[in-house]
């Protein structure tokens, strides 16, 4: 039995109530139960083999009640991406000393939380090698993103000039690509192409997207069923300027038959062939000039989105990717659990007891 518990009330101010009984009863129909409270309620209640948590700050304020309450289990930590990493990119970009040492600090916290999980789970063998020169004898376990990959479209029924974006704006890197998008690339593209629209794709935009909201940009926020957009769509657009990890909207969109326009960010660790599978440029005068590029020349369009969707279909794929899935997962089950030191272990049970029979006598 597979067990998900997960932060109700977040997901619930995020996607509504009636989208998040749907993910949950689909999650359900696939023999997980669901389970709508705290981790630390799970851990008492179930008896675990393998404790799987997305990103490290969800491991970093758990891994210790995990050691004491479940010691037999192995406990990995899907990283996404190397959040530090990626902050660190962002530094550069802007130059600014704040920005430098808060990727400092997520540094200092993601790899201190990598050091006390079993497993770390990575996407790219960028992101894999980051952590064995930073962290003695991780074990790291690659496994990239996995895209449903439908047929292959003949992209005959598409709108003329329709751009699409798609990114969940809780993440900053997908607010500063639409910032940058918006106000220094789309007007270069109107210029040439006056009739293009832009959609913007992504649950909680924040007013400094939604402000980009025009005749011709929809910030459309959350959509349940993404698909027709994709269908409809003449070009993926992936304007970011820092990132890590592996880009999920630029791998569906060629698993949708969506030709892309990315950066050398969106690009990063799919290993494809830039101007092959995908367009890549790096700053908004060449971006706006290879979306028109994609935009007017069909041929190149079609040839573009179908040689993306064959490498997606080739490399990223349900199918193509199932046995690593499954050996990946043997290899976890194998492995024994890491243990608490002596000190480790005082500090936890001294926590415990004082969540357990102190901390409800204060609040």
């Amino acid at each position: 039995m597979s067990i998900c518990c997960y932060d109700w009330q977040r997901q619930l101010n995020e996607i509504g109530e009636n989208e998040l009984t749907c993910y949950q009863d689909q999650i359900e129909k696939l023999g997980v139960e669901v389970i709508r409270s705290s981790i630390l309620a799970a851990l008492n209640q179930e008896r675990f083999d393998v404790i799987w948590f997305e990103f490290y700050f969800a491991a970093r304020v758990n891994i210790g009640n995990v050691r004491l309450y479940q010691p037999q289990a192995i406990v990995v930590v899907d990283s996404v991406d190397v959040h530090f990493n990626r902050l660190l990119a962002k530094a550069a970009l802007s130059g600014m000393r704040e920005d430098q040492i808060h990727a400092s600090k997520i540094r200092e916290d993601e790899l201190s939380t990598y050091s006390r999980s079993d497993f770390v789970v990575v996407v790219t063998k960028d992101d894999q090698k980051i952590l064995e020169d930073n962290i003695r004898n991780v074990r790291c376990v690659l496994l990239p993103n996995i895209h449903d990959v439908p047929p292959c479209g003949e992209r005959d029924h598409v709108d003329e000039a329709t751009l699409l974006f798609v990114g969940g704006f809780r993440h900053e890197p997908n607010v500063d690509a639409v910032t940058y998008f918006c106000t220094e690339i789309f007007p270069k593209i109107l210029n040439a192409v006056p009739h293009a629209k832009l959609n913007v794709i992504g649950g909680s935009p924040p007013e400094s997207v939604l402000r980009f909201s025009s005749e011709n940009v929809s910030v459309l926020g959350y959509v349940p069923d993404i698909v027709s957009y994709y269908h409809s769509a003449t070009v993926s657009v992936a304007p970011l300027r820092f990132g890590g990890g592996m880009k999920g909207k630029v791998g569906e969109a060629m698993a949708y038959t969506v030709p892309v326009v990315t950066t050398t960010f969106g690009a990063e660790g799919f290993g494809l062939q830039a101007g092959e599978h995908l367009i890549v440029a790096d700053n908004a005068g060449d971006f706006a000039d290879q979306v028109v590029r994609m935009i007017k020349d069909k041929e190149l369009n079609r040839r573009v989105a179908r040689a993306g969707w064959c490498f997606i279909n080739d490399h990223y794929s349900y199918e193509y990717l199932f046995e690593k899935v499954i050996s990946s997962f043997d290899e976890m089950k194998k492995a024994a659990p890491r243990k608490l030191s002596f000190v480790n272990l005082i500090k936890i049970r001294a926590l415990k007891f004082y969540q357990e029979n102190i901390k409800w006598r204060l609040s």
